[in-house]
């Protein structure tokens, strides 16, 4: 769901939508190529309205939440915020989802589209606690602030920023137009850029003022591009069910010292056994390799992976790739190639995000 102030506020952006439904996302702003050299140079405001966001309500959302996901939930306060992986009872992954305290209530904030599936999910182990989970799609909206003049594009508009946190992120809550804005901000990797989770009503304003700050509006084509460059895997692609959260790299979300989850057995049996079998890592191309020729990942004469989102990126001169890769083969710097149609395409792995 989108508010009508933000949804005329795209507009007046020059707002192409994809025309998807049940709900439009933003194509791009007319200039796709501009709009992904803005996010490294200066820096973009992205409209998440797709996002799930969901609200725990209730006296055991603390303990509820704590028994349903990786990361160790009693640490969330109000100037604590923690990502988490919610995981399946074999230890793969569901979503990777930020959360943070507002009031009386847990913020949970996973991936576009995720909404319905991630409720029910949620609501199925809901047993005897006193809890109401709530889907916030019309009434939060939710901006992503990303690049080296997100901070202070902000901090203008809001008067502050949250500060940093050690195995987290740091939350703050400002005023703004009358209402109340939450800032989730910069974490571990792939968290490196600051939410805000406004009221509907305040999210037209709010892109607004972000962009008079310096923000420029991007679309999705350019956003495909950036969250590759930057490592910000994607639900159906690197967050996927076929992978845990080790394999995903997402042991920031991860707590070995906390007790029993879904999921908890296998995802700590990996981790003492070391039998994490392959790694998320980035390989990188000469920019003429067309994206669409990236798929399995060969090392000598043997498949030691598969990309799972791939782009071209003029910043860096080159086509880049996320891939699962086995850990055996997963060093950054090992010589790789991918094959299309008899045609042998040499490539390197490299950590990300990709500089």
């Amino acid at each position: 769901m989108r508010s009508p102030g933000l949804a005329d506020e795209l507009v007046r952006h020059r707002a192409v939508l994809d025309g998807a439904t049940p709900l439009s996302k933003v194509a791009h702003f007319g200039d796709p190529a501009a709009e992904a050299a803005a996010a490294f140079a200066s820096g973009v405001v992205r409209d998440q309205s797709a996002r799930a966001r969901l609200r725990v309500r209730g006296k055991d959302r603390h303990d509820f939440v704590q028994r349903m996901c990786t990361n160790d939930v009693k640490r969330v306060a109000g100037a604590v915020g923690l990502a988490a992986a919610f995981t399946n009872a074999k230890g793969r992954l569901l979503d990777l989802v930020r959360i943070a305290e507002r009031g009386e209530e847990l913020l949970l904030l996973g991936s576009d589209g995720q909404a319905a599936p991630f409720k029910a999910w949620l609501e199925k182990h809901v047993v005897m606690e006193e809890l109401e989970l709530l889907d916030a799609a019309e009434s939060d909206a939710s901006l992503l602030a990303f690049g080296p003049r997100a901070e202070a594009a902000v901090r203008s508009v809001l008067g502050e920023l949250p500060a940093p946190v050690d195995g987290g992120f740091g939350v703050r809550r400002a005023p703004f137009a009358g209402g109340e804005v939450v800032l989730l901000g910069m974490g571990a990797p792939p968290l490196h850029s600051i939410e805000l989770v406004a009221p509907a009503a305040l999210a037209g304003p709010l892109f607004a003022r972000l962009v008079e700050a310096g923000l420029a509006p991007i679309g999705e084509e350019a956003w495909s591009q950036v969250r590759v460059e930057a490592g910000i895997p994607q639900h159906g692609r690197e967050i996927q069910e076929n992978a845990n959260p080790l394999e995903a790299g997402l042991l920031h979300a991860v707590s070995f010292q906390k007790g029993c989850y879904i999921g908890q057995e296998v995802v700590a049996r990996l981790n003492s056994y070391a039998k994490v079998q392959r790694h998320l890592v980035g390989v990188r191309f000469p920019a003429s390799v067309d994206p669409a020729a990236v798929n399995e990942i060969f090392w000598d004469l043997l498949r030691v992976g598969n990309a799972s989102s791939v782009a071209r990126s003029p910043r860096l001169d080159a086509t880049v790739a996320l891939a699962f890769v086995k850990s055996e083969y997963s060093k950054p710097g090992t010589p790789v190639y991918t094959v299309r149609a008899g045609e042998r395409f040499e490539g390197t792995l490299c950590e990300v995000p990709f500089r």
